[in-house]
């Protein structure tokens, strides 16, 4: 809905929008326009449908953003619920890379003993095979 704006003349006082009455229907010069009770009457039922059709024009307008928030409330309710699912699975995720890990870290344990393991019995083997050569060319010669 749009505000009203008035308009302010130069010396700070309103301006008239066309029309040469103010809002107290005075004219221009300051003085009372005379009005019988016809245009009285008329007048008073103009604005009373001015006064409906803006009121209705209202409503329309609270009925429109009524919608819309209630929109905007659904979607953030999904939201907060999407986050939540996440969360959850999130949470899951943690536990099984918790567990992943401890199984990788005993994985590299045992590979550590075994290559521990290994490099004891290739030292023999290395030195085994060195006096071997060594044997081998002393007969030879």
């Amino acid at each position: 809905m749009r505000a009203r704006k008035e308009r302010v003349g130069a010396d700070g006082n309103p301006k008239n929008n066309g029309n040469n009455f103010d809002i107290e229907g005075q004219g221009s010069g300051g003085k009372p326009q005379k009005r019988g009770n016809k245009g009285a009457s008329h007048n008073e039922e103009d604005i009373e449908m001015m006064e409906d059709s803006l009121i209705r024009d209202n409503n329309q307008h609270i009925e429109a953003l009524s919608g819309h928030v209630s929109m905007i409330k659904s979607i953030t309710q999904g939201i907060r619920n999407q986050m939540s699912q996440e969360q959850t699975i999130l949470t899951q995720i943690d536990d099984k890379f918790g567990e992943t890990g401890k199984k990788v870290k005993g994985v590299f344990q045992r590979m550590d003993d075994v290559l521990e393991k290994a490099s004891r019995s290739f030292f023999c083997y290395f030195v085994l095979f060195t006096l071997l050569i060594v044997g081998i060319l002393i007969k030879l010669s």
